[in-house]
């Protein structure tokens, strides 16, 4: 999860960091969800954003053929 604030209008060198991180993360194989106020305030619908993100990932893992022990 990311939070994106209004703390860096204005701030061009904020974005570009930020950006460049982001796209390092993506390539890495990570999804970013992304927060903002609006839905910090709504956490049915916020919970519902990471929730699909986690499956996404979890529908992406290879499935083990490896027998379980026990």
């Amino acid at each position: 999860m990311e939070y994106d604030g209004d703390w860096r209008d204005g701030e061009l060198w904020a974005l570009n960091r930020d950006r460049d991180r982001l796209n390092r993360v993506q390539a890495a194989g990570w999804e970013v969800v992304f927060v903002t106020a609006a839905l910090l305030r709504d956490p049915p619908r916020m919970l519902h954003l990471i929730r699909n993100a986690l499956a996404r990932r979890q529908a992406l893992r290879p499935v083990s053929t490896t027998p379980l022990a026990g």
